[in-house]
């Protein structure tokens, strides 16, 4: 099966000739690209990132233009992609290594599952490497869902759902989700992609006002599940967005990735 199966990867970029240099490069380095469809959708660049898209031959399908927003854009990607699996590697993403699609295409035996993997986030000498604690993770999406940027969504999924755009910033979450609720999953421990944290803080965490608004969009997305939070559960929603704002305001995005780890342990100690 795996001869056939096609991934489509779809990259959001707007002004970030560098990063976006750096994907094409990690893309063109794997080992098996006769597999790929690369879609890009850009917001309108006006750095030099449009040439390097006009002058790329990876690049099957690609729209330029102004957008209202990230998950816009990422909706965009989902229409004109084709594959029969789509993952998103935005600018600035590489993959972990060079022979991951091809490890990849060998874990896949049903075209309808959703499959994920881990992804390597890290800025400077802090990072976090995403992934289910335990086999329960696995069978209990209110616990723990897989990290967006090393997951592959079947088809008939990504042409049937598009991203909710009244969310901000949750809207992947709500996203996934969807995915894992409607479908079988399966994880298989491959790390997919090497993600930068730049730029987390400032705008989802840097001001209180933001941090607010972080936490009502969290517990909406909660109610839109249909999932009523036990109280622990809640202080714990709280707590890690709370510390998440002190972290960043003295440590920056280096902070949000200690962060991460823990809210892992506090996940763990409120199962």
């Amino acid at each position: 099966m795996s001869n056939n199966i096609i991934i489509s990867l779809i990259t959001v970029v707007k002004n970030d000739k560098v990063g976006f240099e750096k994907t094409i490069n990690s893309i063109s380095l794997q080992t098996n690209k006769t597999n790929i469809e690369h879609i890009v959708i850009d917001g309108g660049s006006t750095d030099g990132t449009l040439d390097l898209i006009e002058t790329n031959n990876q690049i099957k399908s690609w729209l330029s233009e102004s957008d209202s927003g990230l998950y816009f854009a990422m909706n965009k990607g989902l229409k004109l992609a084709t594959g029969d699996f789509a993952l998103f590697m935005n600018a600035g993403d590489v993959f972990y290594s060079n022979d991951v699609i091809e490890k990849v295409l060998g874990k896949i035996t049903d075209l309808n599952t959703v499959y994920f993997g881990n992804t390597y986030i890290y800025n400077g000498p802090y990072f976090f490497v995403s992934g289910p604690i335990n086999k329960k993770d696995l069978s209990n999406i209110n616990q723990y869902l897989p990290h967006h940027q090393s997951i592959f969504y079947p088809n008939h999924f990504y042409k049937t759902q598009q991203y909710d755009t009244q969310f901000r910033v949750c809207a992947d979450a709500d996203y996934t989700f969807l995915a894992c609720k409607n479908n079988k999953v399966e994880y298989f421990d491959i790390t997919i992609i090497k993600s930068f944290l730049d730029g987390f803080g400032i705008t989802q965490y840097g001001k209180f006002s933001s941090l607010k608004a972080m936490i009502h969009e969290k517990l909406a997305l909660d109610n839109k599940r249909g999932v009523t939070p036990r109280n622990l559960f809640k202080i714990r929603i709280y707590l890690s967005h709370f510390l998440k704002y002190l972290f960043i305001v003295f440590f920056g995005n280096s902070g949000a990735i200690l962060l991460m780890q823990s809210n892992r342990v506090l996940a763990f100690i409120s199962r």
